[in-house]
């Protein structure tokens, strides 16, 4: 919100986390019924394709620290 240069902008972002929060809301409501038309292999696929998501993202995290950490070192200020 600090960022955002105009009201227009501001109203963007929030429009954007409403629309996130009912998305989210819609989902654990209907995740049951969800599954259950997914039935088991569809459920075993959505979280193999989750866990691949996560993976993804912790991996990601490692590289950004470790490239962090190696830039600290190639210029002589140590590990942080």
């Amino acid at each position: 919100m600090n960022e955002s240069a105009s009201l227009a902008e501001r109203g963007a972002l929030f429009g954007a986390m409403l629309a996130v929060a009912i998305l989210s809301y819609a989902l654990l409501v209907w995740g049951q019924g969800l599954l259950t038309r997914l039935g088991t292999s569809g459920h075993k696929v959505i979280t193999r394709i989750m866990g691949l998501i996560v993976m993804v993202i912790a991996v990601e995290f490692f590289f950004a620290g470790l490239r962090g950490m190696a830039k600290g070192i190639v210029l002589g200020g140590g590990a942080g």
